[in-house]
């Protein structure tokens, strides 16, 4: 884990790669409202920080364990966007560079927000 004051300068300095996963159930598709800046009270897809020496398939199914609480199969990489907000978490530019990734939920488990979500939909 990077120290926050160490991330908070790598965020001033460079874009961050994340993985962001778009979850599957029955043919819906789960979304989240985001608690927190930047996005925050808008309604997103599940997804974060890509830690170095992690694989994108175990990014990918840890973000859906931590953030909604599902047991998710890794399916495919479906391709690469960024985002540029100009004002993110810590009050500054923010830029990611999001690898998205498609998951099937193993339905055995109920969706189970984090913190930094208030509701989400299917």
């Amino acid at each position: 884990m990077i120290p926050e004051e160490t991330y908070k300068r790598v965020i001033e300095l460079m874009p961050v790669c994340c993985v962001d996963i778009i979850i599957t159930n029955d043919n819906k598709y789960l979304l989240v409202k985001r608690k927190n800046i930047p996005a925050k009270g808008r309604w997103w897809i599940p997804g974060g920080r890509l830690f170095k020496n992690e694989s994108i398939q175990n990014c990918a199914i840890r973000k859906a364990r931590e953030e909604v609480g599902l047991d998710c199969k890794f399916i495919k990489i479906l391709g690469a966007d960024e985002t540029i907000f100009k004002k993110g978490y810590y009050g500054k530019q923010s830029h990611t560079v999001n690898i998205i990734c498609f998951l099937k939920d193993s339905g055995k488990k109920d969706v189970l927000l984090d913190k930094d979500h208030t509701d989400f939909v299917w």
